[in-house]
């Protein structure tokens, strides 16, 4: 039958088949809404991400069954400082989810965690660096 390739008798002596494509790419991990410097406050780009989010935690059961929404805060303030703030920002992003876009408590894990600047996603060095370590992360299992 595989006249030019010799294979395995399992295979009729062809060679054993491609193996499969690999998976598409998984659904995003995890979400990442920015803030600015000091500020907990939800902008409108975060705000539309989230209002997607919810539809798909409120209409899909089976979507994503375990959510755990961090808050973050770049190095620039003291622990004393940034614990809280990084705190406020993941109760905003929770507090938005249940109360503004009526997504189910459940669906979320209780309570949201901040994480202060222990958690850096750049380096804090640059502006640039601490405009992305200011931020609340919405990760899924």
């Amino acid at each position: 039958k595989c006249p030019d390739e010799k294979g395995l008798a399992e295979y009729q002596g062809c060679p054993p088949p491609p193996p499969p494509p690999p998976p598409a790419p998984a659904e995003q991990d995890t979400f990442i809404l920015n803030f600015k410097v000091n500020s907990s406050e939800l902008d409108e780009y975060s705000k539309e991400k989230l209002k997607g989010l919810a539809e798909k935690l409120k209409n899909d059961k089976d979507y994503k069954a375990e959510v755990t929404v961090k808050g973050h805060a770049d190095n620039t303030g003291t622990d004393r400082i940034n614990i809280p703030l990084s705190k406020k920002r993941a109760y905003v992003v929770y507090n938005y989810l249940t109360k503004t876009l009526h997504v189910p408590k459940k669906r979320l894990q209780y309570p949201p965690v901040g994480k202060g600047s222990s958690e850096p996603l750049d380096d804090n060095s640059t502006p640039e660096g601490r405009a992305k370590n200011r931020r609340a992360t919405i990760h899924f299992k």
